[in-house]
């Protein structure tokens, strides 16, 4: 928890934009009640979206958010749902082929009733009454009982949440989400346009590799990701008293969480550094968005980022910059420099909406032109800094208004009476939005980003993925494809370009690391090692559980940003000592992976100071040369048995669909006794006895035929268990990392030699059933 605060704290700090209520016993009285009611989102999905967001900070994928400029009480419905939600899902299907890169998802939606007003009063016809605040406080009728501040309105807004998120769930899980339908629903955009023929060939190219992958067989009904999504939530956390009542505090981390809505944002009018918001927003540990505006300053700016995200956690602050069309180049590129120059990691995401506000014919408006120039400047101002453009957050709506002008079928200022629905500000209706991620999406080609990654919308976004679709195409009929790409591997590469979401898994590895010296020596083992990063697609982290890394009674995760080498043998090689293996640890996965744990009733902790033991970086230094993905460390127990260990690896089952490789490190067969006189007489080839190759084959076919209940109790069923392992420390890794693959493993044997005679090498991978 941030230090000196509470969910309450803000209550001692200046507060802006909050309402007057005439009534505090009531006040309070509904915030005690809110304070009682069921969360209406988990920290378990917040920490999540702060993970997809590291994702997009780290260049590796797009923000989309949108919805409702402010959320009524009467336009609530499961229709306008429905409408925003396929909206939503088409433009996303865009973005993502064209940035080859997977979109995060984010609605403003199921909590965004309140806003903030640049007056505290509004005067109609010699008449003045308090502005209309959003549905939550009080109403948008021009009278004066409507517009006094009601508490009982928070009640309301907090069921309508707990709907609108109900029927949310529903259509992201439950099927509505099928990439075949929004393939469709977007096909039908292109074809009613009147700029069909600029969207066709982008169009074209999605239909081209949607039948492809039908004819290598992964579609809806084989792999789900084809059939949901990840659907979150934000809002502006304006009322505060709201905010407070929906804290809480999470029972696997001890941290606060705001249970109202998944991201919540400050706005341009309350990031005071001192105020309430600020220390509202600083202390719970959601994904947070910062609006800056034209009178953002850098060295403010980092002030503040330094209040909300201390830790400098990818993924915890995303900027949202709202400066016009035409102040983007004047206001941007002194707060990126300042953010790179003091090495902050945050999104950065551009709202083209609130800047672009006029009044025509007494209607506040939003020019569709003048909307898109600020989203491109975003872009050419981002290429031109050499940092990532991170996403777009615009008003929008499913329904077919007339409140921006402009567009494709243009809206002129005499049709916005037509349909003119918001109770704020103006929103792109349905096929405004999505023209606006084509031409997002056509933007010309302007180089890469960093790191070699796919710049992303506005900056080549198309020329990437038919590459990617011949590579994958010639694979699967070509022998001189990848080896052994299956429709499985497939899928995996598709979901790393952004097709595919989530539940097409990286396998897991159990590797048997053997002497230290396979580093510097030549066995087939070595060999092995040296090919096995080829085989697979690149993970973003690797998380490694050792049998050189022990803890009794709790799992330790090292959490050090920069671990050191541990050379933890002697008799060996100067050589070997001297070398050190310098990849980066990953402190905020690693707290990720203790909440994981302790949640699974594992007790856990971060264990500070803990390098890579010869466990890790032996294997890895082969496998994995560069260095340049983040390694983590999790402990054994070398009192528990096999059955511990498995569930240990069913806790971190989650990692492998986060991209992050679990490896079980280890050794098939473990008795140093015989091994040891041999490796020093230089008798690596020496003659395998008889009671190694059976231990050996009977462990290959009980992992072959996923035989898990004869694994575990293999003290007792394997032959020669003793001789082979005389203590169990080195043969759990393989339980590890059997577990962390599915409830129900498929085993590949990738490797299998044998080093001095008693020593056997075998390699495994396991993965879900496809």
């Amino acid at each position: 928890m941030a230090k000196d605060w509470t969910p309450s704290s803000w209550r001692a700090k200046p507060v802006m934009q909050m309402p007057d209520y005439p009534d505090p016993a009531t006040l309070a009285e509904t915030e005690k009640r809110l304070a009682s009611f069921p969360p209406l989102v988990f920290a378990g999905e917040a920490r999540k979206l702060t993970r997809s967001l590291a994702e997009v900070a780290d260049g590796r994928a797009f923000l989309l958010q949108g919805g409702d400029c402010a959320e009524s009480f009467a336009e609530h419905g499961a229709d306008n749902i429905r409408d925003f939600f396929r909206a939503f899902l088409q433009m996303a299907i865009v973005l993502t082929f064209a940035g080859a890169q997977p979109v995060v998802k984010i609605g403003r939606i199921a909590g965004q009733f309140a806003k903030p007003r640049s007056s505290g009063s509004e005067t109609k016809n010699g008449e003045t009454l308090p502005a209309y605040r959003g549905d939550i406080v009080n109403g948008i009728e021009f009278d004066a009982a409507s517009r006094i501040p009601n508490p009982e309105r928070q009640i309301m807004a907090y069921r309508q949440s707990a709907a609108t998120l109900n029927l949310l769930r529903a259509f992201a899980q439950g099927g509505y989400a099928n990439l075949d339908n929004v393939h469709q629903w977007m096909l039908g955009f292109v074809a009613g346009s009147p700029e069909a023929d600029r969207y066709r060939a982008l169009a074209d190219k999605i239909s081209e590799t949607m039948a492809f992958m039908r004819a290598i067989g992964i579609d809806a009904e084989n792999h789900p990701s084809l059939r949901e999504t990840d659907f979150f939530t934000s809002h502006e956390a304006l009322l505060l008293g709201y905010e407070e009542a929906m804290t809480r505090v999470d029972s696997t981390s001890g941290d606060w969480y705001a249970t109202s809505g998944h991201m919540i944002w400050i706005g341009d009018r309350t990031r005071q550094l001192d105020h309430a918001h600020v220390e509202f927003c600083r202390g719970i540990k959601n994904p947070l968005g910062l609006k800056c505006g034209p009178t953002s300053e850098p060295d403010e700016l980092i002030r503040l980022i330094d209040r909300l995200n201390p830790e400098n956690k990818a993924g915890r602050l995303t900027l949202i910059t709202r400066f016009g069309h035409e102040r983007v180049e004047e206001c941007l590129p002194k707060l990126i420099r300042a953010v790179e120059r003091e090495g902050r990691k945050v999104v950065w995401s551009c709202d083209p909406m609130h800047g672009n506000t006029i009044t025509l014919n007494s209607y506040k408006t939003r020019p569709f032109e003048r909307i898109l120039a600020e989203v491109q400047a975003f872009f050419a101002v981002h290429r031109a800094e050499g940092t990532h453009p991170g996403g777009i957050h615009i008003e929008m709506t499913g329904k077919d208004v007339t409140e921006c002008t402009g567009g494709a079928r243009p809206i002129l200022a005499e049709d916005l009476s037509d349909r003119y629905h918001t109770h704020c500000d103006p929103r792109l209706n349905a096929n405004q939005a999505l023209e606006l991620a084509f031409l997002v999406a056509e933007a010309p080609e302007e180089g890469a980003c960093r790191d070699g990654a796919s710049e992303g919308p506005g900056g080549g976004l198309t020329a990437s993925r038919p590459a990617t679709v011949r590579l994958l195409r010639r694979s699967v009929n070509d022998a001189s494809g990848p080896a052994g790409l299956t429709s499985r591997s497939v899928a995996i590469i598709l979901r790393r370009t952004g097709f595919i979401e989530g539940s097409v898994m990286l396998p897991t590895l159990f590797i048997s690391h053997g002497s230290p010296d396979i580093a510097i020596a030549e066995t087939p083992a070595t060999a092995f090692l040296r090919q096995l990063a080829g085989t697979m697609p690149r993970p973003r982290a690797i998380v490694v559980a050792s049998a050189h890394f022990e803890a009794d009674g709790r799992v330790l995760v090292s959490g050090d940003a920069k671990p050191e080498t541990i050379h933890d043998f002697g008799g060996f090689a100067r050589q070997l000592h001297a070398m050190r293996y310098p990849a980066p640890g990953d402190p905020a996965l690693a707290s990720d992976i203790v909440a994981e744990l302790t949640s699974a009733g594992l007790p856990a902790a971060v264990a500070n100071g803990r390098g890579f033991d010869h466990g890790a970086w032996v294997p890895l230094i082969l496998s994995f040369p560069a260095a340049d993905i983040p390694v983590i460390e999790v402990s054994i127990d070398p009192a528990r048995d096999a059955a511990y260990h498995y569930g240990l690896g069913r806790a971190l089952s989650g990692l492998p669909r986060r991209d992050v490789l679990v490896i079980g490190s280890g050794s098939f067969t473990h008795n140093l006794r015989e091994a040891f006189p041999r490796l020093r007489a230089g008798e690596r080839s020496a003659e395998v006895p008889a009671w190694v190759e059976d231990f050996a084959r009977w462990m290959s076919g009980r992992l072959e035929a996923g035989d898990v209940e004869a694994l575990l109790d293999y003290r007792r069923q394997a032959p020669h268990a003793t001789e082979n392992h005389p203590t169990d420390e080195h043969l759990m890794p393989l339980y590890v990392a059997l577990g962390a693959a599915a409830e129900a493993p498929v085993a590949a044997m990738l490797h299998q030699s044998r080093d001095c005679g008693v020593l056997a090498m075998e390699a495994f991978a396991f993965s879900e059933a496809a």
